[in-house]
Parts: C-alpha cells; structure tokens; sequence
C-alpha cells in the first residue's frame, strides 16, 4: 500500500526553518548532501506527530527500538 506524500515543510515548520538556516550559512548543495546521507552528514526530526530521518541513517526511534 501506497503512503500519502505529506508536505514535510508545511507539517514540520520548526525543522524547515532550521533546514533553511542551515542552507543559508552553508549553501545548498552541502545541506542536500548531509540530507542525503553523504559527507557523513544525517538528520532525524520529529515534529507534530511527524518524523523524517536521512534514509540508511535512522535513529533509534525511526528503527523503533525502544529507549
């Protein structure tokens, strides 16, 4: 079953502005890498209810692992 694409930066505000900040202090292209994983770079968020985390390096919580 297919998942409903959800509009991460409508439904995760706080984290879109930090991913904004990011951008503007390092460009984009290193920010779209980090996001992707490469440079050793990753992010997991959670925010209202909604979590994303760079695909191959999730955190605990998105393994669902229990803490």
């Amino acid at each position: 079953m297919k998942r409903a694409r959800v509009n991460l930066r409508v439904k995760m505000p706080s984290v879109a502005s930090f991913v904004d900040a990011l951008r503007e202090a390092f460009g984009e292209e290193v920010v779209k890498s980090w996001l992707r994983g490469e440079d050793g770079g990753w992010l997991c968020a959670e925010e209202n209810g909604h979590r994303w985390c760079t695909p191959g390096r999730q955190c605990a919580r998105c393994r669902g692992d229990k803490r």
